[in-house]
């Protein structure tokens, strides 16, 4: 299942509609963003992404930072 299919997924069962979503993809374009936000996506990484920077975009994605 690729990210898109499993995100529309998440999107149509009223018990995951809530859980935010961040994709991870090489697909980066305006239109790729404007799909993947109407699609319900929180955020989009894209690929390559530095590994150790990873865990702190998440933090500030969710808010998770004081």
């Amino acid at each position: 299942m690729d990210g898109v299919t499993a995100l529309r997924k998440l999107q149509q069962d009223e018990a995951t509609r809530h859980i935010p979503v961040i994709m991870l993809t090489a697909l980066s374009g305006d239109s790729d963003r404007r799909i993947y936000g109407e699609l319900g996506a929180t955020w989009l990484i894209s690929k390559p992404f530095d590994l150790m920077a990873l865990p702190n975009q998440v933090e500030t994605i969710m808010g998770w930072t004081s």
